[in-house]
């Protein structure tokens, strides 16, 4: 485990090195789970790799290897490395009917809501001139964690 976990935090530092700057995008963000304060959110993102962590080098981290199709969830104080596989995502319930909605916030900036059966799913902020990349990269993520999820449920 321990030498697992140091290839992962060496592949990450030698990408992050590796790469240029104009190569890595850097998303930092305000967090809030409901009934719980918020918190910062940092997305470093590269054309190979993803990285979500609390915004300091030396916490844990969720790294995701964008060629790879593959999570993998740094929990430092544990000494564990949890490592999520793509697999098949779970079909959309067909009676399932989302809606999307959205409203001006500060500039440059819209309030969005996502709702099923008026059960709201997932709400927030978003710039419209973020960067794509990180958007995309974000996707994958949530990607790959429905398909571990699906295969959960079917266990």
């Amino acid at each position: 485990m321990k030498s697992l976990l140091g290839c992962l935090l060496g592949m990450v530092f030698f990408g992050a090195g590796a790469a240029a700057a104009a190569d890595m995008t850097v998303l930092r963000y305000l967090d809030q789970d409901p009934g719980d304060p918020p918190y910062l959110t940092r997305i470093l993102v590269t054309p190979d790799f993803m990285r979500m962590d609390s915004g300091g080098d030396d916490g844990d981290f969720v790294l995701l290897d964008r060629r790879q199709r593959q999570v993998t969830n740094v929990m430092r104080g544990n000494k564990l490395a949890m490592v999520f596989s793509p697999g098949p995502l779970p079909p959309k319930p067909a009676k399932w009917k989302a809606t999307l909605t959205t409203r001006q916030a500060a500039a440059g900036t819209q309030r969005f809501r996502l709702s099923v059966k008026q059960v709201v799913c997932s709400e927030g902020v978003a710039a419209g001139r973020a960067a794509a990349g990180g958007a995309r990269a974000v996707g994958g993520l949530k990607a790959l964690l429905a398909a571990t999820q699906k295969r959960g449920w079917e266990d």
